[in-house]
């Protein structure tokens, strides 16, 4: 068995169109697309809640078996790791739209980073690593969440602006 057949499909580029729409239509929401989110491999768009707060809509890869307990689970962890102040968005909504998952998080103030530096290769690095280390299919996510936390606080990088 080659190393690649434990990798992955690619996830399809975002139709955030037609997403929303199904999801205004299968599940009575009314969201408001408002383009396209810049940069990403897949796609990620800006979303209005009819409150008029805004989120940002992505999708997950097509719904495999588990895929809804994983995110589920995914949406208690950032909540618990939000309470502890680090940066992370809010899941909002996860709900299947025929063949996946559509998540629409918190839309968190700032911007990507502008230089790809230390901090953000070390964080990148060392997320990899915890991410391996809890075997194939599996998130290693409080060793990850500790590591993003101490190399934050260890350096002055960010890509939150102050409020």
């Amino acid at each position: 068995m080659s190393s690649q057949s434990n990798i992955p499909p690619p996830v399809p580029r975002l139709d955030a169109a037609r997403i929303v729409e199904e999801l205004n239509r299968q599940h009575g929401i009314s969201l408001e697309l408002l383009g396209a989110a810049p940069g990403g491999e897949v796609g990620a768009a800006f979303v209005r809640w009819p409150d008029g707060h805004e989120g940002v809509l992505t999708r997950a890869a097509d719904a495999p078996a588990g895929a809804g307990e994983h995110l589920r689970s995914t949406t208690a962890m950032l909540a618990l790791v939000k309470t502890r102040g680090i940066p992370v968005p809010r899941y909002e909504l996860v709900v299947q739209v025929d063949d996946l998952y559509a998540v629409v998080q918190e839309r968190l103030p700032g911007a990507p980073p502008d230089v790809v530096d230390g901090p953000l290769v070390g964080l990148a690095a060392c997320s990899a690593r915890f991410a391996r280390s809890a075997g194939p299919g599996r998130v290693c996510w409080p060793a990850t969440i500790w590591c993003t936390s101490t190399i934050t606080r260890a350096t002055s990088w960010s890509t939150r602006k102050a409020s």
